[in-house]
């Protein structure tokens, strides 16, 4: 057993951290988002998360997806809303090509899978969302917000730079506090 940081349900409202078994599912509707990260940035991600991209440092296809076989393994630097992002193009045989854009933003402090990906590629881990559920600094126009509140102005900045392709309401399944009914929040803790 090696002591380090890894993902763990975190609850901003308790403080606490929740085992897997102490976290509560809700069926909800969530809005899925298609975008790219700039203008030059030949592909188009999807997710119900736009505010964790803060911290995104790689974009997984599916190595069989012949769209982005010549992409994998280039990096581009972007400008993601004011934020500066660099993003490795990696190949990951989870990734689903079907379902959203067929890439997924690659967000390690955020997902346990993305953590992997992370272990897997030697990708940078970048937190963006604090203990108490906010941006951290270092964000911009988008630190000391709440996670709802950043959403909505990283949605509203794509929309004006002429990012987003479009948006599409989806079933989701929200991770929830069984204490408090709070969005658990994944975070990387020691």
């Amino acid at each position: 057993i090696y002591r380090g940081e890894r993902i763990v349900n975190w609850c901003p409202r308790c403080h606490s951290t929740l085992a897997d078994d102490e976290v509560e599912y809700k069926e909800s509707k969530s809005k899925l988002y298609y975008f790219k990260y700039a203008q030059d940035f030949p592909i188009t991600i999807a997710t119900t998360r736009p505010e964790k991209k803060l911290g995104d440092t790689a974009v997984a296809v599916n190595p069989k997806d012949e769209r982005y076989k010549d992409l994998v393994g280039k990096t581009f630097e972007v400008n993601f809303v004011g934020v500066p992002l660099k993003l490795k193009i990696i190949a990951d045989r989870e990734e689903d090509a079907e379902f959203g854009a067929g890439a997924l933003g690659v967000t390690p402090a955020h997902a346990q899978v993305d953590w992997q990906m992370a272990e897997e590629n030697d990708l940078e881990i970048i937190k963006v969302i604090d203990e108490d559920g906010k941006i951290k600094a270092g964000f911009g126009d988008y630190s000391g917000l709440s996670v709802k509140a950043a959403r909505a102005k990283v949605v509203e900045a794509l929309q004006a730079a002429g990012l987003m392709e479009k948006e599409e309401e989806i079933d989701n399944k929200l991770s929830l506090c069984y204490r408090c009914d709070e969005i658990v929040e994944p975070l990387p803790s020691l």
